[in-house]
């Protein structure tokens, strides 16, 4: 279950409105930096999405019902997006960067709810007799940048107190070299891939893959199916 554009709170919601009904042995639950920012924002590119906050230990859910758009307002957005990235371009800008831009960990700031969601996640898994697994997926900017490297401790942190295994591959990336580094993301657009620069390419979807292959196989739930 993926979405792009998704933060850690509306994959949460999505996992336990459909993926709760899902028999399975391991749950890999897969972010990135900027999806701990869209978590804390009520539209992400105009569009309403629902907004998530936590209280004593329980989480609520606030902007729903989500109104479904009108075919003219979906045109309009999507009219804004054309022109804002024609806009980028013809300046200069990096369109996506200026869309999302790198999540900087801020102290405090939605430390609750990611504890919570977490908590709640791995209470899901038990009773269900499956493993959680936390993945941080790596961005070509996070390989020099560590602006966000107490994020990473926080979340190593909350997934330590609750015995979940996290796997940051953003540390695993920057163990190879630049050289190497830069096959792994995308250096501009690809034809029929709108807006594909700075993602994984294939070569970088196998790092991951090989590495999450690597800590998944030293569970038990996995070897024993």
């Amino acid at each position: 279950m993926g979405q792009g554009g998704y933060g850690i709170g509306q994959a949460f919601l999505w996992y336990k409105r459909d993926g709760t009904e899902l028999d399975h042995a391991i749950h890999v639950f897969a972010f990135t930096t900027a999806d701990f920012t869209r978590m804390m924002t009520k539209s992400f590119l105009g569009m309403p999405k629902p907004l998530l906050r936590t209280k004593n230990g329980k989480i609520f859910v606030e902007n729903i019902p989500i109104s479904r758009l009108s075919s003219h307002k979906i045109f309009k957005y999507l009219k804004f997006f054309n022109i804002f990235r024609l806009v980028s371009e013809t300046r200069g800008v990096n369109f996506a960067d200026t869309l999302d831009k790198p999540a900087i960990y801020k102290e405090g700031e939605g430390e609750e709810l990611v504890g919570t969601i977490f908590e709640s996640l791995k209470t899901i898994n038990t009773t269900k007799n499956s493993k959680l697994v936390l993945i941080h997926l790596p961005t070509e900017k996070e390989y020099q940048n560590t602006n966000n490297d107490r994020l990473y401790e926080f979340v190593r942190h909350e997934a330590e107190k609750r015995s979940i295994l996290y796997l940051n591959l953003v540390r695993e990336i920057r163990r190879v070299s630049s050289s190497e580094m830069i096959k792994f993301f995308f250096q501009k657009d690809i034809e029929g891939f709108d807006q594909s620069k700075g993602h994984l390419t294939p070569m970088g979807n196998f790092f991951v893959a090989k590495k999450i292959s690597k800590a998944l196989a030293g569970i038990d739930a996995l070897t024993t199916q």
